[in-house]
């Protein structure tokens, strides 16, 4: 279920990392000629080929920590279960990015930490939600809601 999480949020991810490199970066006029532009799908596929190694390497062990961590909380309420592991998730894309680089830079928080890791987080909620695994029960499944 993990591996389809990470092929699913791998593409997503690498699609909004392209659209909003589209949306902010310099037009084909103001572009230096010292750096190398790619089209948006070789955007894509460098994008996607670059992730998928970073899911497999962080995403899933990371996850298994959030899911040890929560099953330890007890939460009776599917929504304050979705914000707790929404700010671990969260936690870790600031601190991904920034012990990386050693600094704090909106930027590269922005777009190496919370575009992955939130896509990630919601397909995986989706994945388990409606691709339900009857080897795996997350806990927030096994609530019910009041």
């Amino acid at each position: 279920m993990k591996t389809i999480s990470v092929i699913m949020s791998a593409i997503i991810s690498s699609m909004l990392l392209v659209i909003s490199e589209y949306f902010s970066f310099s037009t084909v006029a103001e572009r230096a000629d010292y750096y190398e532009y790619y089209s948006p799908f070789g955007s894509f596929l460098l994008y996607t080929a670059f992730q998928v190694p970073f899911y497999i390497i962080l995403g899933i062990p990371v996850t298994y920590l959030i899911d040890f961590i929560c099953k330890k909380i007890v939460v009776k309420n599917i929504v304050k279960l979705y914000f707790v592991r929404l700010f671990l998730f969260t936690l870790v894309a600031f601190l991904l990015p920034t012990v990386a680089r050693g600094e704090i830079a909106i930027e590269t928080i922005v777009y190496f930490g919370l575009i992955p890791v939130l896509t990630y987080f919601h397909v995986l909620l989706f994945v388990r939600k409606y691709l339900n695994c009857k080897r795996e029960k997350p806990q927030y499944l096994l609530l019910k809601k009041h």
